[in-house]
């Protein structure tokens, strides 16, 4: 089984945090520094769910990562692309859209995470 979790990227400090979350009726609530809850989480973050996967190197890969992939028996050549979740696929991808690649994470296991989409290149 999976293990299920999430980072948040703070659109207005520009980095991850770790905010207090509470789930309220099903609703997935913020609580600000004034104790204030708000729903409207999409405003305040952008919210990645870890695949539960791990990269060559054991670091966590998440949606919105950049990794780094080595040739392979399924490829022939070097490349880098973002993580995504494919809501129609249900499931994890990766794809690089230059060499036209897009394929399940679950074929990463020679990648490593060299930064996010946020912070480009930055590990």
């Amino acid at each position: 089984m999976r293990e299920i979790k999430f980072r948040f990227w703070d659109k207005s400090i520009g980095k991850f945090v770790n905010h207090p979350l509470i789930m309220y009726n099903g609703n997935l609530l913020h609580q600000d520094d004034m104790g204030q809850l708000t729903q409207d989480l999409d405003k305040i973050f952008v919210t990645q769910q870890y695949t539960g996967i791990k990269d060559r190197n054991g670091k966590e890969i998440y949606e919105g990562d950049i990794v780094k992939c080595e040739p392979a028996w399924f490829y022939q050549f070097e490349h880098s692309g973002e993580i995504y979740f494919s809501e129609e696929r249900s499931g994890f991808f990766y794809k690089n859209d230059e060499k036209n690649i897009n394929w399940n994470i679950n074929n990463t296991f020679e990648c490593e995470v060299i930064g996010n989409i946020h912070e480009k290149g930055v590990s």
